[in-house]
């Protein structure tokens, strides 16, 4: 064997030995999670909602989930997770908690501390993976809610609300990942209609400007 194909199996095999220590990682955290109730679809382990804004939301979620039988679950943990082990952390909580067997959504909110942004992920049932590619499941969360929050200070609560149109429209097959790429490229185009027009502007005064000097 070669030095060069010893020193790619050696990456290789850390590289399998590290997903099987995140794997753990995850399966024993997410089995220190509490049990969650049937009349329960909120769970702050942080406590960053007032609970009376916790119990609007779950009261929200549950009429939700006894019109639909589609269960949108939220969940606040305190751990400091890098985004694809937080997805998997997710689908992990989703698989502690029995869910896989019916329509369910998690948003798991990922915060270490009071004073950091979190990391905001989805996971989904094994009955809605169609439905939401994982690369939808991580436009949505960190366009909804994650960049909202970051950039604006808005609270969870009305990220959490602003996002829920979104993923009952894909429950519900009225929308799709492709009307989020048509949604999201008008937007792209627009700002560039913007940016464009001030540009023109610049153009045509800046001369004019300078000459009365």
């Amino acid at each position: 064997m070669t030095v060069a194909y010893m020193k790619r199996l050696h990456r290789i095999l850390m590289a399998v030995v590290l997903c099987g220590v995140m794997a753990v990682a995850n399966f024993a955290h997410a089995s220190s999670l509490p049990p969650l109730r049937t009349d329960q679809c909120v769970v702050d382990m942080v406590g960053v909602m007032p609970a009376d804004t916790a119990k609007l939301l779950n009261d929200s979620l549950m009429r939700y989930y006894s019109a639909t039988n589609a269960k949108i679950l939220v969940a606040v943990a305190d751990t400091s997770l890098e985004r694809l082990h937080a997805e998997a952390y997710a689908a992990q909580i989703l698989k502690n908690w029995n869910l896989n067997h019916q329509k369910s959504v998690l948003i798991l909110i990922a915060k270490a501390k009071t004073d950091e942004f979190p990391i905001v992920v989805m996971a989904v049932s094994d009955q809605l993976r169609d439905q939401f590619p994982r690369v939808f499941c991580k436009h949505l969360s960190i366009d909804r809610l994650e960049k909202p929050v970051c950039d604006n200070g808005e609270s969870y609560y009305h990220g959490i609300c602003d996002m829920l149109p979104y993923i009952q429209g894909v429950i519900a097959g009225t929308y799709t990942d492709a009307d989020y790429r048509t949604a999201r490229a008008g937007k792209g185009w627009q700002a560039y209609l913007v940016a464009g027009a001030l540009l023109i502007l610049v153009a045509a005064f800046y001369p004019k400007s300078k000459k009365h000097r």
